[in-house]
């Protein structure tokens, strides 16, 4: 049997100074990064309290050497021993037993020597001198090769985003970021598994298989390939002799249990064990990888002659012209859709863009992965998007977004930069690195499409000969995806399609309707803005605060009586026109206009974060209830990097803010939304289950104080995967829509309750009394009531919530439960 040491754990860090007069010596661990041990060794204060970050600026253009001794012995002279390095960031020297043996300089991918000559019997020394990219990238032609935030990062295989984003900020760091071995190979080995879904029948699924290995020997080698069922039954097997490097075979599985999105169905897993023998008892090698039976698809149908999606084209296109945006001036084509289809069934995407959950990701444990996921599986959300600014997500991202039901979009690592298209190079790095990534995550159910890059040659129409990023599509990703990926769609940008390649009504785009044209508005038609939404919106960018309990884990109390901190962990994007408010500055215009100005740096605080849950609410339940013209809005972004105050729905520390509480009630599989269409008030009821579902409806005219000033009841049926209007009432009708009445919907039925409010003035303008909000706890149940409406209340403590940010009607009670431990406090704007 193949043999593994493991290299990982305990190392010594030596530092250099660029003039070589200061050296620093520490324990280091490895996986890990270079930063984290210095903090850990008293060298450099926590990075990410207040501006902490420029006091350790200095580490990026120092030198560091890792370096481990070990002891090895070779039990078997006829064996071949490679030396495994998972991941190192970036550009390395390896030397062992004082020999250089390699150099690195790609992060994303895995390096391996052959070190059988080099390797000793007994006592061995390995080192890794990591030094700073700079002189890689001197004298660059950066105005040719540009890029946002910093045209250097185009030349560096490293992740993007620590450059420096308007999100984070810059954290050039050095590490062997994840595990080194040694691996100890005699006959053969088993160097990767290939398996996907190739058709669904009544009754078996066809699944194809490719099986690659690597021969040592001349005698007769034996390949066993076995599936097992989730709930653990041999059910398809075969044995064979190793005939070839790529052995390919067909298994059809009877009574398939079929892998669905969160919210669809369920995530039954198989696994594909493959064996190595040499045709008796003897192991020689075995690796095994879980999948999921499923198809996947993008449909984009043209839009049909007089049809509903004709129509919604033609009102978004006058709705952009009249908005003087840029976005989706197509009006010399028709509309197209872009609709994913899991086992031939169109689903609604609802999620958000992921980003590495940290700047230093070797520090990413697997439960934290886990709970991101989870959580994004408990908010309602179906989809991620791994976007190509940060790093190829881990194992254990993938294998929670398979176990939760979450799909994922894959971006190669390329972001907002014109790239060296031109360098062969560059376009040979790319290759390798294209061809590991496609190996490495094919296998995933959750993987559903891969995407070139994240906004390279944006601006450019998508049929553009002069886009430069071709070159790096047709010369280094396609020739992977070509021979390694046989089940997904690959789409060359994200966004794609269209003019510009932002184009609302053509394939997918990145676009905000409720911010968009943002100097020039009041916003009271925000509601009728969500209407206008794109065709799969794989970026819509909102932002909000986290909640004072995380603020204070990174600022100071005082810090939020003015802008300061607030804009430092906000960032902001430093190409924007001259005079435009920065993205801070946007987010408290935005609570001031739509929640009023604060008084106390609570109330501050509160209204920062609903903002965020308001705005995000009201665009999940505007692409609903336009749905499959709108198949998917993705949010900017779904997590944090490091600890901020602007895009995220969970922030740096895993605790939700309020937007993950506004996306978690629009995205429920059933839910009701209320909509102003001219002279009448459309209640909608957006189905996105599997199944068809009855129910009764119960709409209100309320004044503030509680009085019921119209009522009407409904029964309503509604088909599986679709979305209705159930029940449109004349304005005429109802009580005066001004600022003293609100409408209330409650429908229920063989599903979980849902309630849409609609208010036709701005929030701030809500005649609202003094409430008494009282929370009782019993264990993590916790029950709210109030005497008065209550203006958003707000629950916090160190977990998160079945619901939150919610308001609540006179003498209303609610109970909420809690997956959290310690003290839960609470909040509400009315106090």
């Amino acid at each position: 049997m193949n043999e593994k040491l493991l290299l990982s754990g305990k190392w010594k860090i030596t530092g250099t100074s660029p003039e070589g007069d200061k050296t620093i010596s520490i324990d280091g661990k490895v996986p890990g990064f270079v930063h984290t041990d210095l903090e850990k060794n008293n060298y450099i204060k926590e990075p990410f309290w207040r501006d902490n970050d420029k006091l350790c600026a200095w580490v990026e253009d120092w030198s560091w050497t890792y370096e481990k001794s070990f002891t090895f012995s070779k039990k078997d002279e006829s064996a071949r021993h490679f030396l495994n390095f998972e991941g190192i960031d970036t550009y390395g020297e390896i030397c062992l037993n004082g020999k250089e043996i390699g150099r690195t300089d790609n992060m994303f991918i895995p390096h391996r020597f052959d070190v059988t000559d080099v390797l000793n019997e007994g006592e061995n020394s390995l080192s890794v001198k990591l030094v700073p990219y700079k002189p890689f990238v001197e004298g660059e032609d950066f105005e040719k090769y540009t890029a946002c935030f910093s045209s250097e990062r185009t030349f560096v295989r490293r992740m993007q985003c620590t450059f420096f984003w308007d999100w984070v900020a810059r954290f050039i760091s050095y590490g062997i970021w994840k595990d080194v071995s040694i691996l100890s190979v005699k006959d053969a080995e088993i160097d990767n598994l290939y398996i996907y879904t190739h058709s669904i029948s009544d009754g078996f699924a066809t699944e194809c298989m490719e099986i690659e290995t690597t021969k040592y020997c001349e005698k007769a080698l034996y390949v066993k390939a076995d599936i097992v069922s989730p709930d653990g039954k041999t059910v398809w097997t075969r044995k064979m002799q190793v005939y070839s490097s790529k052995i390919m075979l067909q298994a059809d599985i009877r009574n398939p249990e079929l892998w669905w999105p969160a919210g669809y169905g369920e995530q039954p897993l198989y696994t594909l064990k493959a064996t190595i023998t040499d045709g008796g008892d003897n192991i020689i090698d075995e690796k095994e990888t879980t999948f999921g039976i499923r198809t996947v698809k993008v449909v984009q149908m043209i839009d049909e002659e007089g049809s509903r999606e004709e129509a919604q084209t033609k009102a978004t296109r006058e709705w952009l012209l009249s908005m003087n945006c840029g976005n989706g001036k197509d009006d010399d084509e028709p509309g197209i859709s872009y609709t994913v289809y899991i086992n031939d069934t169109p689903v609604f995407c609802r999620g958000g863009n992921w980003v590495p959950a940290d700047p230093f990701p070797a520090t990413i444990t697997d439960e934290k992965y886990d709970r991101l996921v989870k959580l994004a599986k408990d908010g309602n959300f179906n989809m991620l998007r791994v976007w190509g600014g940060g790093i190829y997500e881990s194992d254990a991202f993938w294998n929670a977004c398979n176990k939760y039901g979450i799909m994922v979009l894959q971006d190669f690592m390329m972001a907002c930069g014109v790239y060296p298209y031109d360098r062969e190079e560059f376009l040979d790095k790319m290759k390798t690195e294209a061809f590991y990534a496609v190996k490495k995550y094919r296998n995933h159910p959750a993987l559903v499409i891969w995407y070139g890059d994240n906004e390279n040659d944006m601006g450019m129409d998508f049929d553009d000969p002069g886009v430069r990023s071709r070159n790096i599509w047709e010369k280094a990703l396609l020739p992977a995806l070509e021979q390694c990926e046989k089940s997904r769609p690959f789409f060359p940008s994200c966004p794609y399609d269209g003019k510009n390649k932002i184009s609302l009504t053509i394939g997918d785009t990145h676009f905000c309707a409720v911010t968009e044209n943002f100097t020039n508005r009041d916003f009271k038609d925000y509601l009728e803005c969500v209407n206008y939404t794109g065709r799969f919106m794989s970026e819509c960018a909102l932002s909000g605060s986290p909640n004072m309990d995380s603020l204070m884990k990174f600022m100071r109390y005082e810090d939020l009586q003015d802008n300061e901190m607030y804009e430092y962990h906000t960032k902001d994007n430093p190409y924007k026109p001259e005079g435009y408010p920065s993205l801070f500055e946007q987010t408290q215009h935005l609570a001031d206009t739509f929640l009023g100005k604060w008084e106390t740096v609570e109330e501050r605080v509160q209204k920062l974060e609903y903002i965020h849950y308001l705005l995000v609410r009201a665009s999940v339940e505007g692409a609903r209830r336009n749905s499959f013209y709108c198949s998917g809005i993705l949010f900017w972004m779904y997590n944090d990097c490091w600890p901020a105050s602007g895009w995220s729905m969970v922030d740096y520390y895993q605790i939700p803010k309020a937007a993950y509480y506004g996306f978690k009630q629009a995205s429920k599989p059933v839910i009701t939304s209320l909509n102003r269409n001219g002279e009448e008030l459309e209640a909608y009821v957006c189905n996105d289950s599997l199944k068809a579902i009855s129910g009764s409806l119960k709409l209100r005219a309320l004044s503030f104080s509680g009085d019921v000033l119209y009522s009407k009841e409904e029964s309503f049926s509604v088909g599986k995967n679709t979305t209705e209007i159930v029940l449109k009432l004349p304005i005429s009708q109802l009580p005066k829509l001004d600022k003293n009445v609100i409408i209330v919907c409650d429908i229920e039925g063989d599903f979980k309750p849902s309630r849409a409010y609609y208010y036709g003035e701005m929030p701030l303008e809500m005649p609202l009394e003094k409430a008494n909000v009282t929370i009782e706890r019993i264990g993590n149940e916790i029950k709210v009531t109030s005497d008065k409406y209550a203006r958003v209340v707000e629950l916090y403590g160190n977990g998160s919530f079945s619901d939150n940010y919610f308001d609540l009607l006179p003498n209303e009670e609610k109970t909420v439960s809690f997956d959290g431990n310690g003290e839960v406090k609470h909040t509400w704007l009315n106090k």
